[in-house]
């Protein structure tokens, strides 16, 4: 459900005009509606151990500043969540590749709004 809600989230986890400076191709700020593993690029990312074998991994969701207020960021993804677990939606394969750089527009993944107004359309 983050991931499909990744769009209008971004008004609560990005919400200043500030934040969407900093979200730009090629500085590993996740422009695009996707998810991968180890991918700098992806605002989505699941970061495993360093080392092959080990216990723990997480998720790292990319698409969330300092001028975000931290409880009702926290709300909107947990909200997020629960409606895609609700709605049974499904995990797209990952991204492994810069999206920026992909050039098969067929599986290339949506651009998030670039701009604050932009999010507030799909909040």
């Amino acid at each position: 459900g983050i991931l499909a809600h990744l769009p209008a989230l971004l008004a609560f986890c990005t919400p200043s005009v500030n934040s969407f400076r900093r979200v730009a191709e090629g500085c590993w700020a996740g422009v695009f509606q996707c998810w991968g593993v180890d991918n700098r690029e992806a605002p989505v990312r699941l970061i495993q151990p360093p080392r092959a074998g080990a216990p723990a991994t997480n998720f790292e969701v990319k698409a969330l500043d300092a001028s975000a207020n931290a409880h009702l960021a926290l709300a909107a993804l947990v909200a997020a969540g629960i409606d895609g677990i609700k709605k049974g939606m499904k995990l797209p394969p990952p991204c492994n590749e810069d999206p920026a750089a992909m050039t098969d527009s067929s599986n290339k993944p949506l651009r998030l709004p670039a701009t604050l107004p932009e999010c507030l359309v799909l909040a």
